[in-house]
């Protein structure tokens, strides 16, 4: 009895093949704005609306705003501290000047070798 709840344990315990635990299931990040596939008009505001929580205290997080059209990040953010839990509510404002597919690209920072979890949503943006 007692080695099937080992196994059991084990088994529910999810390791890279280094023995550690990836870095994934440290961080979940939601993205509430900017929702994928929405589109904005030239002058709408968008919002950058982010909540990443970690079990372990995070080395901090990188948002960034990529016009994937022109190849250009439009707008981004860093923060680096060491806490488990971070929200940011920020905005954007559309001046794209051709038609714009963009990224949306969040990165929860795990710790200082650069361990990260990512999280993205794309939308499109119309010009002036």
């Amino acid at each position: 009895m007692l080695l099937g709840v080992a196994v059991t344990l084990l088994a529910g315990c999810t390791r890279d093949a280094d023995g550690d635990t990836p870095a994934s299931s440290l961080a979940s990040i939601t993205i509430y704005q900017p929702t994928s596939g929405q589109t904005y008009a030239s002058g709408d505001t968008v919002f950058a609306d982010i909540h990443i929580q970690a079990d372990v205290d995070l080395h901090g997080y990188q948002v960034f705003l990529i016009n994937e059209t022109a190849s250009d990040t439009v707008w981004q953010v860093q923060k680096d501290a060491h806490q488990g839990v971070f929200h940011l509510d920020s905005l954007w404002i559309n001046n794209v000047t051709d038609h714009s597919d963009m990224l949306f690209e969040v990165h929860a920072i795990i710790d200082h070798e650069g361990s990260r979890n990512s999280k993205s949503v794309t939308f499109h943006c119309h010009p002036l």
